[in-house]
């Protein structure tokens, strides 16, 4: 079996640099021509295998020393690999923990992982808006009114007993806000079941960069 090396660059702390990897793919028994630094020179290198350009032998194993900063490489390997028809080819993952299986498996386990993290992070998503509910945080986009604005809705409505299409047209003309009828008639409490007005001034997410420019 014909081994053929893919190394990653190295920019985190802690994480072996390239010539670490290569000398872990060396000790695995690849040979160190055959160690790349992009998945392009892998291509090409199994092309010319493919072709009956070069001695490779029949079978072909990639080897990597870890997929930490792998990911897109890896993506774009198992792709092209795929087009090429070497989904028969090893992929091979050093640590941390050994895994060895062929192309065409390791796209199914990666298809499978990915769908596993979507559903995972529909999930949380959806207990932290549930969470945030319970406690009455207001979520969603920032409203258009502040309080002054809803004092000024509810003191036409009580003072001069303005009705909702009149406190549009006013908010308009007198304090350049344009919103709906059903915004005003929210504010006022006139749509049964819906949930109280909450204005943007205690709007969580202008709250809370408020709290961070102190």
């Amino acid at each position: 079996m014909t081994k053929i090396g893919l190394t990653r660059p190295s920019a985190r702390r802690k994480e072996p640099t390239p010539d670490e990897q290569t000398q872990l793919l060396l000790d695995y028994g690849v040979a160190a021509e055959r160690v790349h630094q992009s998945v392009e020179a892998v291509l090409t290198e199994m092309l010319l295998a493919l072709d009956g350009e070069t001695a490779l032998d029949e079978e072909i194993e990639i080897v990597v020393s870890s997929l930490a900063r792998l990911g897109p490489k890896i993506r774009d390997l198992l792709q092209k690999l795929d087009a090429i028809n070497f989904g028969e080819a090893k992929l091979t993952v050093l640590g941390p923990e050994y895994q060895s299986q062929s192309i065409q498996e390791w796209r199914i386990t990666v298809r499978n992982i990915a769908d596993m993290f979507l559903e995972d992070i529909a999930e949380k998503k959806s207990d932290a808006a549930a969470a945030a509910r319970g406690r009455g945080v207001p979520i969603g986009p920032t409203p258009k009114l502040s309080q002054a604005d809803v004092d000024w809705i509810w003191e036409r409505r009580e003072a001069d007993g303005w009705g909702p299409d009149r406190i549009v047209n006013g908010l308009k003309r007198d304090r350049n806000i344009a919103v709906g009828k059903r915004t005003v008639m929210r504010v006022l409490g006139l749509i049964k079941g819906a949930s109280p007005y909450v204005p943007r001034d205690n709007h969580k997410y202008l709250k809370r960069d408020a709290e961070r420019r102190g």
